[in-house]
């Protein structure tokens, strides 16, 4: 299997290098990428702008738009269309592994990107040696573009293993990554992108420096990022072995995706932690709790869609169960309804509060009550999504995703444009967040810092009270689907089967 995997040796790569790496369209290419890197160059040392890092940047550029977009829509396209016209199907009954077709996609189908890419790096290397940021910057840049365009790959591969249409995977998995360049400049989520790591080679103490703390200390802006790339690049990867591997595959096993909700809590923990140690403001105080709940929730709600069976998908596991002699089907099966990730998300939550009221006593951090009700409110809305979305699998089986969606849009989305217009046209503040607070994810806002430190108001009272009760309305309605699936399965199955059960 080893031998597979690797570049030379692993079947779609060489398929990728022999069709993309044609001399009839690299070398066009080439020329082009060696002439635009050479009239940069030229205008940096005309504009006098090669002392101050403006070549290089340009270069860079030029780097992140061969890498990262064209690279990555390369990859999309290419496992959408395999999956669109079959191919993909005749690469599962192949004698390759899966690993070995996923990383075929991601390294092979992007070929022709990288060996334009090799060809900037002369130019680059030499405007890192004329002006900044140094030979150290070069070998900087050189390891975060990688590791970005590793991430970005996999993240397309997986896109392409899940859209219907080569289009939508494309346009998915490009729209991603301006999204990252766009908006993760000024956020932790700069860290996916080669920005801040880039950014210290220039300036050790620029703002990208300056505001990522993660667990309350410095690290080098390189080494956070691979801490947040490498991780979610194997992830993404994963998702994209278990889709080559099977079409019905379930996104991500069960316990995969505990791990990863567990992954992405210990993020937000750790830049949470570069706030609130000795501040006096509630709301400075609160970013810790707030930033580890808000983190590990949203990150819970996507994983709890992965794991999630259909109707179908959960009377095969009841059928299988009793053929192998089981009087249910395993709890961290795919084919098993998702008590057991829902209920290991709500531990990690439940954590991510005692660990920051541990580190952050008070007067420093959350008042205990408060923080105490944010995990509550938090946890309430992962049970209300978890045991909506399978109640609306289980009881609507073709209509299923469309009722999800509207009940989100209506009581956690409504809520906040309806409650924002009564403030304003009644002019009460206080009525404002109460209406707001129906919806959950304000409710946790809310329940944590929304009306002072002590004070209990009708907003707090509001967002306890409706999160805990659509929770356990959900939990009796998903209990019954479950059932009547479970009943529906079973009496389908041989005479003999169902009097042995």
């Amino acid at each position: 299997m080893a031998e597979e995997i690797v570049f030379w040796e692993n079947p779609l790569f060489v398929r990728f290098r022999r069709s993309r790496l044609r001399s009839q369209q690299t070398l066009p290419a080439i020329l082009a990428v060696v002439v635009i890197c050479g009239c940069l160059m030229w205008w940096s040392y005309a504009a006098d702008l090669m002392k101050d890092g403006g070549g290089f940047t340009a270069l860079l550029v030029v780097q992140g738009i061969l890498l990262l977009l064209i690279g990555t829509n390369e990859v999309a396209m290419a496992v959408a269309q395999s999956r669109d016209s079959g191919m993909l199907d005749l690469h599962r009954i192949s004698p390759q592994t899966s690993l070995a077709t996923a990383v075929g996609f991601v390294l092979g189908a992007s070929v022709r990107e990288w060996v334009l890419f090799a060809c900037t790096l002369p130019f680059l290397l030499y405007a890192s040696l004329a002006g900044k940021p140094g030979i150290d910057g070069f070998v900087v840049s050189l390891v975060a573009m990688a590791s970005c365009a590793l991430l970005y790959h996999s993240l397309a591969a997986m896109a392409g293993c899940l859209s219907k249409k080569p289009r939508s995977a494309s346009n998915w998995a490009v729209g991603v990554v301006v999204i990252l360049a766009l908006v993760g400049i000024q956020t932790p989520l700069g860290l996916l992108t080669p920005v801040p790591s880039i950014a210290a080679a220039f300036d050790p103490e620029s703002h990208f420096v300056r505001e990522l703390y993660f667990f309350g200390g410095r690290i080098p802006p390189l080494v956070l990022s691979l801490i947040h790339q490498v991780p979610l690049a194997l992830l993404m990867l994963v998702a994209a072995v278990r889709k080559v591997r099977s079409e019905y595959a379930m996104v991500y096993s069960k316990p995969t995706a505990v791990v990863f909700v567990g992954f992405i809590a210990f993020l937000a923990l750790g830049h949470g932690f570069g706030h609130g140690l000795e501040s006096t403001d509630l709301l400075e105080k609160t970013l810790p709790l707030l930033g580890a709940l808000y983190g590990g929730l949203l990150a819970a709600l996507m994983l709890t869609v992965a794991v999630t069976p259909t109707a179908g998908q959960t009377a095969n596991g009841v059928r299988r169960a009793r053929k192998l002699g089981l009087s249910s089907v395993p709890v961290w099966s795919d084919l098993s309804v998702n008590w057991a990730p829902m209920w290991a998300f709500t531990v990690i939550l439940a954590l991510c509060g005692v660990f920051v009221l541990a580190c952050f006593p008070a007067p420093q951090g959350p008042a205990p009550t408060r923080a105490l009700l944010g995990v509550l409110v938090a946890v309430a809305a992962l049970g209300t999504f978890a045991c909506a979305h399978q109640y609306f699998l289980l009881r609507f089986p073709k209509g299923g995703q469309t009722y999800i969606a509207l009940f989100l849009f209506l009581v956690w989305v409504m809520p906040v444009p309806v409650g924002s217009l009564a403030g304003l046209t009644l002019e009460n503040t206080h009525l404002a967040l109460a209406v707001m607070s129906v919806s959950a994810p304000v409710g946790v806002y809310t329940a944590v810092a929304g009306e002072g430190a002590s004070d209990f108001g009708p907003a707090t009272l509001i967002a306890v009270a409706c999160s805990l009760l659509t929770a356990l309305l959900f939990l009796g309605l998903r209990v019954g689907a479950e059932q009547q699936v479970r009943e529906a399965a079973l009496r389908q199955l041989p005479e003999t089967r169902r009097e042995e059960a």
